[in-house]
């Protein structure tokens, strides 16, 4: 018998593409990969560790060009290492930024 219950409110796709990231007051952007996405999240991975509570600008680009860009903001859950020096970190989609909202620095 399986007791597990499925607590997520949306489901996860999984996902390859390159995203770009600064970090909320920073100058910097750096580059991560976005490994799965759902309506409410998604899981980046990075070079450095981001701490929970982070707030971050990001702008995710898709492989296929039938699919438009994705730039929201969002807030850092949960940070922890992964393979080869990299950081899985899990995010909330605080929202999600119309094109007429993104400049042409965006993150």
């Amino acid at each position: 018998m399986n007791d597990f219950a499925e607590k997520r409110h949306f489901h996860r796709m999984g996902i390859e593409c390159l995203a770009q990231f600064r970090i909320q007051g920073a100058a910097d952007v750096a580059e991560g990969k976005v490994k799965n996405l759902s309506a409410a999240g998604l899981l980046l991975i990075a070079p450095q560790e981001i701490n929970p509570g982070t707030q971050l600008a990001i702008h995710i680009v898709p492989e296929q060009a039938i699919t438009p860009p994705l730039s929201a903001t969002v807030n850092v859950v949960r940070s922890s290492p992964a393979d080869a020096g990299n950081y899985e970190i899990a995010c909330a989609i605080e929202r999600i930024l119309t094109q007429d909202e993104i400049g042409d620095d965006y993150p």
